[in-house]
């Protein structure tokens, strides 16, 4: 599980401008930040998951990720918005996008 300093206070990004990265997946923004460390919020709408189950399963899969890669990020913040999508995407999807997308 991400820790609480980890993660990112969603409210305060949504609408803003960041650098963006798309996938089928998800899009990623990510955003400058004085902090030495990377945080992460994610985002899963109504339109990607019907149940709130559902949602949440999916918000903790992308955090976990996230959470596995922290070692390997730089310091920012990161903002994950899922896509809809006929099936669970696999974990280990979302893990090799997320360090792709950061490594470019």
């Amino acid at each position: 599980m991400l820790p609480k300093k980890s993660r990112l206070k969603i409210q305060e990004y949504l609408g803003k401008r960041g650098r963006t990265f798309r996938s089928p997946l998800f899009t990623l923004k990510a955003f400058p930040s004085s902090l030495s460390f990377p945080r992460f919020g994610a985002v899963v709408g109504k339109n990607v998951r019907k149940t709130a189950v559902g949602r949440n399963a999916l918000r903790r899969m992308f955090l976990g990720c996230a959470d596995e890669a922290r070692a390997k990020i730089p310091p920012g913040d990161y903002l994950m918005i899922a896509h809809p999508s006929e099936e669970a995407p696999a974990r280990e999807t979302i893990y090799e996008q997320l360090i792709s997308f950061i490594a470019s």
